[in-house]
């Protein structure tokens, strides 16, 4: 039991935190991919919480040898309130307590427990990590550089740190299927035309490369983007790291930025597509998003003229031309064509 004491005289204040955009309460569990912050969002619990709380991590070796029934007995001596589970696993014996918060990389069925998904940082979120008085064009760029990682943002050697996270989370095998979604980023293309990549470079079973996928969607590792009235055409893959791409390949920056704007508008839960001219679309309000990393006077009204057309049959009201650093705004026949800074436009999505 001096492994639970241990954990009960645990003190968290050196853990530097900040407020996330979701609230957690207790009988839920948080899922999402590794460094996303879900260790951060329980201490951020504890350390805003009057009531008494154990934190136990799963993957700590020493508590291979205590029982579910020792965690129970030791929660009712000491009169503690909530208990917070880190990095469980399908395997994981959940104690039988009132009031508990888990973790986990993907998703699990408990009963009476609400699943809560969390994402990397979206660029507000970053904006809050840094806590600094960087002006925000300059935070852009680390943001666009070292991505939307809660943990391990800042690190030199991310890319390295990212191939061995993933090496303790994923099989030889299981690895190379992720690869080859992060080869794809960007790309319009079928679960079908990755699987026959993947049999040209590794053996490899159909229903085990579908199960994989369903789990990475499922962890919102990876995200498939359907195409606007056609849900049977190829989908648009994305990632849960924007700059995963850099860790395993050298890709053109497009893919990159265009990766990071699907990501603002999907944690922003728009119902969301995209479209042979668009990047994204939001049918509810009728809004047309264009990743489009260099624009200047010229190409911005070219480019306006070349999705017009399209714009007017999809009943599109304004198009919006995400930038590195081009501002400007026109409107053809009653269409807005905006041209916007990603982090003027990031900051103002609601």
């Amino acid at each position: 039991m001096d492994i639970l004491n241990y954990y009960y005289d645990k003190k968290f204040k050196y853990l530097k935190t900040f407020k996330r955009k979701i609230d957690i309460d207790t009988n839920i569990l948080i899922f999402g991919p590794k460094n996303s912050g879900k260790t951060s969002l329980l201490i951020n619990f504890i350390s805003s919480t009057s009531c008494s709380c154990l934190f136990l991590d799963m993957n700590d070796m020493r508590l291979e040898s205590i029982h579910t029934n020792q965690i129970e007995e030791f929660i009712l001596k000491n009169n503690i309130d909530v208990l917070l589970l880190d990095n469980i696993t399908k395997s994981t014996i959940i104690p039988n307590v009132d009031n508990i918060i888990l973790t986990t990389n993907e998703p699990i069925e408990i009963k009476n427990i609400k699943p809560l998904p969390l994402f990397n940082l979206d660029f507000e979120e970053f904006i809050l990590f840094n806590n600094s008085n960087i002006n925000i064009t300059h935070l852009f760029n680390i943001f666009i550089k070292d991505g939307n990682m809660a943990n391990i943002i800042h690190s030199p050697l991310k890319e390295l740190e990212v191939q061995n996270s993933f090496n303790t989370i994923y099989s030889s095998i299981e690895l190379k299927i992720l690869r080859q979604y992060v080869k794809n980023t960007s790309a319009n293309i079928s679960l079908f035309q990755i699987f026959n990549q993947l049999k040209l470079i590794i053996k490899i079973s159909k229903d085990f490369f579908y199960s994989f996928t369903q789990r990475l969607i499922k962890s919102n590792t990876i995200f498939l983007l359907e195409k606007y009235n056609h849900p049977k055409s190829n989908k648009k893959v994305y990632l849960y790291d924007f700059t995963l791409i850099n860790s395993f390949y050298h890709i053109a920056f497009s893919k990159n930025f265009e990766n990071a704007i699907f990501l603002e508008l999907y944690t922003k839960d728009f119902d969301l597509y995209y479209s042979d001219k668009f990047n994204f679309f939001i049918p509810l309000i009728n809004h047309a998003i264009i990743a489009h990393v260099f624009l200047d006077d010229d190409s911005f009204i070219d480019k306006s003229d070349l999705v017009f057309s399209e714009a007017l049959n999809m009943g599109i009201s304004k198009v919006t031309f995400v930038t590195i650093g081009y501002e400007d705004k026109l409107s053809i026949e009653g269409i807005v064509f905006e041209a916007i800074p990603f982090w003027l436009w990031a900051t103002s999505l609601e």
